[in-house]
């Protein structure tokens, strides 16, 4: 199982274990959002890499190229990638809102201690 099906499989089961509601009502489609967000950055960087691979190597495909790098890309970064995007993930998911105590909007605090 990739990375990304686990964060979806434990997204679907927080999300239908609870009913939404208030601020944080959409917390499981972020949480998607999010980690498609850091799979494309690392599908980006990853066409970076097999650019800079294929040009060092002397591959050449003309006009196909720019297609032959994002697919190349995207192909390794939704196939597990290099384990970018789940650092990425992990680290901004920690930082989010939904997961800090403050302030959110409401004029009260924020207590994240399942009371």
């Amino acid at each position: 199982m990739t990375f990304s099906q686990k964060v979806n499989s434990a997204g679907a089961r927080a999300v239908a274990s609870r009913r939404p509601s208030g601020p944080g009502a959409d917390k499981g489609g972020k949480q998607k959002e999010l980690l498609k967000a850091c799979q494309d950055f690392e599908a980006m960087f990853l066409s970076l890499i097999w650019k800079n691979m294929a040009k060092s190597t002397g591959i050449d495909l003309g006009g196909w190229s720019i297609l032959a790098e994002e697919a190349m890309g995207k192909k390794w970064a939704w196939s597990g990638g290099i384990g970018l995007a789940e650092v990425l993930y992990r680290s901004m998911s920690k930082s989010s809102p939904e997961n800090s105590p403050g302030d959110d909007g409401s004029g009260r605090t924020r207590d994240h201690s399942g009371t």
